[in-house]
């Protein structure tokens, strides 16, 4: 009987020793997720509590604008493509694209940069032209840049928060024709910082204007201001203050497709306004020739006086 008990007692401390080896594992299996989690209570870089790492779930429209240079070097459109810049919080720049790569190349740039919209600065000679194009699908806008005047022009005394959600505005003429129609959802598009927005900031003190003439669309950049400090709640007795720039978009063909496609339309009263720059140039250059042939037959034909004069002095 004895012998029976000592042979119980060995069960129940092997059973005891069992109980130690899973009250280890299970120890261990702690210490591992709590070096996997960093341990309980250490943080030494303060992420569980960072509110910049969160995504924001309210910003749903993702609309997002890349912006391509033409490598030709030009202050002017240095300066344009800066105020561009500025307006534009939602954009993103490319500055590796090549002048012998094809623009439909830039598909793929705006593909692997997030973007949907593209704002293509072509630098020619003597002219600047801009496409703005919806990326896949299209359409694609063409203008030729005219009349530029950069936001630090003395002539603008206004002033605004930078990056702050602006006011679209857009003339009665907007709503009357299809292609109108069809540039002033591309500007909404285009210009509009969507709400929400990380760099944006959620209210309004400046707008952007747009309107139509003659095939022309002039842009202007406002800010909207108080008459006096007690009157900034009321929308009544507010007032607008140029900031700039200031420019206007030359309406030259409008394309179905991404930088292609059948052109839905084509202004027939376009002209390059070097032309007559050129024609002027090639007019003073016919005169000047025809006075220089002038002269040389006048000269011709003088009688050059070789007799001596008399004189009534006698020697």
């Amino acid at each position: 009987m004895e012998d029976e008990k000592s042979d119980g007692d060995e069960m129940e401390d092997e059973k005891s020793d069992g109980d130690e080896m899973e009250d280890e594992k299970s120890d261990g299996d702690e210490m591992e997720d709590e070096k996997s989690n960093g341990g309980e209570g250490e943080d030494p870089y303060l992420l569980r509590e960072a509110k910049y790492i969160e995504k924001n779930e309210r910003w749903k429209n993702r609309q997002r604008v890349l912006i391509v240079k033409s490598p030709l070097k030009k202050k002017s459109c240095e300066s344009f493509v800066d105020n561009l810049k500025l307006l534009l919080p939602h954009h993103k720049m490319e500055s590796k694209w090549k002048k012998k790569d094809r623009k439909s190349y830039l598909h793929d740039i705006s593909f692997y940069r997030n973007c949907n919209n593209v704002i293509f600065i072509d630098v020619k000679r003597a002219r600047y032209c801009m496409w703005i194009c919806k990326n896949v699908t299209g359409p694609s806008l063409y203008f030729e840049i005219r009349d530029f005047i950069p936001l630090h022009s003395l002539m603008f005394s206004g002033n605004c928060l930078l990056y702050s959600r602006p006011l679209l505005l857009f003339s009665k003429s907007f709503d009357k024709k299809i292609h109108l129609q069809l540039i002033k959802e591309m500007f909404i598009q285009v210009f509009g910082t969507s709400r929400y927005h990380p760099l944006s900031k959620p209210f309004y003190d400046h707008c952007y204007y747009f309107y139509h003439i003659k095939n022309f669309v002039i842009f202007r950049h406002y800010q909207i201001l108080p008459e006096t400090l007690a009157d900034s709640n009321n929308i009544e007795k507010q007032k607008l203050v140029e900031i700039g720039p200031r420019f206007t978009l030359h309406i030259i063909k409008i394309f179905e497709d991404f930088f292609k496609g059948r052109v839905i339309y084509e202004n027939m009263t376009y002209e390059n306004h070097l032309k007559n720059r050129e024609a002027n140039m090639k007019n003073n250059m016919t005169k000047k020739k025809n006075s220089l042939v002038k002269r040389k037959l006048y000269r011709k034909n003088l009688c050059l006086i070789t007799k001596q004069i008399k004189t009534d002095i006698d020697l």
